[in-house]
């Protein structure tokens, strides 16, 4: 409820937080709310359990795991669970009794089995008069501004409706005036990944599985490890200096510090120069628990597993000596103008060689990808 639906206060279709007589905020919910939330999903888990941890105190690995058995909990460990089907509810630990929450909100008569339920409780979360302007606010915040008008998150929370319709929601996000003119900080994963698909940065078969923890050291952020249920960053966080003083938010800036400002500018250079892109793995394990093949050493050592970029195009402006043009171009991928506000220092940095193709395309790719037009998302000029 707090993260993904309602939030902590009742809201206004634009975002702005209803207000009781007092002119207090109103809580959505109350730790009644919890406990009768909690029973819903008693007996949920997950699909299946695979086998026990290598490092069980006793040999289980490849033994089905039984919790029934003779063998004191006490020396078992945690076991592989299932993630790739969704959970399911043993009905014997369900709560079947009634339930009620959020002022008589959500009403479950009792009887139902807890999929059911599960399922209930999710629409008329969805269907809650505060889920529509929440989630709009939060969406608009990850795809377009930081601070969007109230008017912006109305149009949003309209769309979205009571049954949550994406497709209109996304739409209304992407083409509403104020989506004209973004304004956010880019995520880490965010220019990583552009950068990655702009020059078809890839391995020889086209099939990587990338490992991604030199980026987590580097950025501080990887899919699926997030530090807290609060995600990478608080959606309310704000910079010292002018944004908050403008009483404005920044989330993104949560992870920007002086340690990951230099480290992202060691890693482009280290990727640029050092040709030392992020590593995968292109083999299938035969085993999904023992992955001796996603070392490090090992994939840095294999050239079928070697990242490289796609730079045919960009090393022909370059021996043409083309350097106005080329710079545009990568401009243009990279920052969507091909006004490149670094243009001056790139030309003057590639002055030094400027017959070396390879040379003269890195520092291209470096500068820009370690400069404030790339990390910030705005319109362009």
């Amino acid at each position: 409820m707090q993260l993904f639906s309602i939030g902590l206060f009742e809201l206004n279709r634009d975002g702005s937080r209803k207000k009781d007589k007092q002119g207090q905020d109103i809580p959505t919910y109350d730790n009644r709310d919890i406990k009768e939330l909690a029973r819903v999903f008693t007996g949920l888990k997950a699909a299946s359990y695979d086998f026990e941890w290598r490092t069980s105190f006793f040999d289980f690995h490849g033994t089905q795991i039984d919790f029934d058995d003779s063998v004191s909990k006490t020396y078992k460990t945690i076991p592989f669970v299932n993630m790739a089907r969704p959970m399911v509810v043993d009905e014997k630990y369900h709560d079947r009794g009634n339930k009620e929450l959020l002022n008589g909100h959500i009403k479950l008569p009792g009887g139902e089995n807890g999929q059911r339920e599960v399922r209930k409780v999710s629409r008329l979360l969805v269907s809650h008069p505060s889920a529509a302007p929440f989630i709009a606010h939060k969406l608009i915040q990850q795809l377009v501004t930081s601070n969007p008008s109230p008017e912006y998150v109305k149009a949003v929370a309209e769309k979205f409706g009571s049954e949550g319709d994406m497709k209109a929601t996304i739409r209304e996000i992407l083409t509403h005036p104020e989506a004209s003119k973004p304004m956010k900080l880019k995520v880490p994963l965010f220019k990583v990944t552009q950068l990655l698909r702009a020059f078809d940065i890839n391995t020889p078969e086209r099939r990587p599985w990338m490992i991604g923890t030199d980026i987590k050291e580097t950025t501080a952020q990887l899919p699926m490890a997030a530090p807290t249920v609060f995600n990478f960053y608080k959606p309310d966080y704000t910079p010292h200096g002018p944004i908050e003083k403008s009483g404005q938010v920044a989330p993104e800036f949560e992870l920007l510090n002086s340690a990951t400002s230099v480290a992202w500018i060691n890693m482009m250079y280290n990727w640029f120069f050092g040709e030392y892109y992020p590593v995968v793995s292109t083999e299938i394990s035969s085993s999904r628990k023992n992955v001796p093949e996603l070392d490090e050493d090992n994939l840095f050592s294999d050239s079928r597993s070697r990242m490289r970029p796609d730079f045919r195009y960009e090393f022909q402006l370059a021996r043409q000596k083309r350097f106005d043009d080329l710079i545009a171009h990568m401009s243009t991928v990279l920052c969507g103008t091909d006004r490149c506000q670094v243009k001056d220092e790139i030309k003057e940095t590639i002055s030094q060689y400027p017959g070396e193709a390879a040379y003269v395309v890195q520092t291209v790719a470096f500068m820009i990808a370690i400069s404030p037009q790339f990390a910030i998302l705005e319109a362009s000029a």
